[in-house]
């Protein structure tokens, strides 16, 4: 009994020291640069016909420029986009499983707030072929004048109640589904400035990834030891 109780004793040993290397140890993190280097894998929209909103984007030397102008409509919130094709971009879905932050470098003096929209490609909802069935994950960031650096957590992005209406949809659909980036948007929000022109400029965006070498680690810990508790069950004789 002695000798199993030691064996026991440093089971649990080797267990504490496993959870204590995955609270402590540091995250390696390194940025992805995702902005395309073409125009092709850039479009612009706004959302009505009658009376639109105009807006244009010229990539040069690394910087999306956007130049817009709203056009107020009654009973209509005017609104315009940029949408970035990741998807073919990259010639895949990303995956941002491991993805904390997503930064965006802009300037501008005269925009006070953009939405940004992430769409993912959700198996049980969305056709490949059809961007606009894919999952809207949104968060909405305030911007100073000048040029600034933004940083959004993922954790922060979530999916709009009109979403759910529009796609007639329960809210069980709830997962994000990181594993399958294809679109990242910027679109204009009800704090835009109307019948003016106005314009804002990116000069990057990145992605901070976290590499989890620790739970790598802790899974490794963990399989030694389901190793040893196995070596431990006495054999039935």
């Amino acid at each position: 009994m002695d000798k199993y109780f030691k064996k026991y004793l440093f089971l649990f040993a080797v267990g504490v020291a496993s959870l204590l290397t995955f609270h402590f140890s540091t995250d390696a993190r390194h940025l992805n640069q995702i902005l395309p280097k073409s125009n092709q894998y850039v479009k612009s929209f706004h959302n009505w016909d009658e009376q639109p909103s105009k807006i244009t984007t010229t990539l040069s030397d690394s910087n999306l420029q956007v130049a817009l102008f709203l056009q107020a409509e009654t009973g209509h919130a005017p609104w315009v986009a940029v949408q970035i094709n990741l998807w073919d971009y990259f010639d895949k879905h990303l995956n941002w499983m491991f993805v904390d932050t997503l930064f965006i470098d802009i300037e501008s003096d005269d925009v006070s707030e953009l939405q940004v929209k992430i769409l993912t490609f959700d198996p049980d909802l969305s056709n490949p072929k059809e961007y606009s069935t894919y999952k809207v994950l949104s968060k909405e960031i305030p911007l100073q004048k000048g040029r600034q650096k933004i940083g959004i957590r993922l954790e922060d992005f979530y999916i709009p109640e009109w979403w759910f209406a529009q796609k007639d949809k329960e809210k069980k659909f709830t997962s994000k589904h990181w594993e399958k980036v294809g679109y990242l948007e910027l679109s204009t929000t009800e704090e835009a400035k109307t019948h003016q022109d106005l314009s804002y400029t990116i000069h990057n965006i990145s992605v901070q990834e976290t590499q989890k070498t620790h739970l790598k680690i802790l899974l490794s810990i963990l399989f030694i030891l389901a190793l040893i508790a196995i070596g431990l069950i006495p054999s039935k004789k």
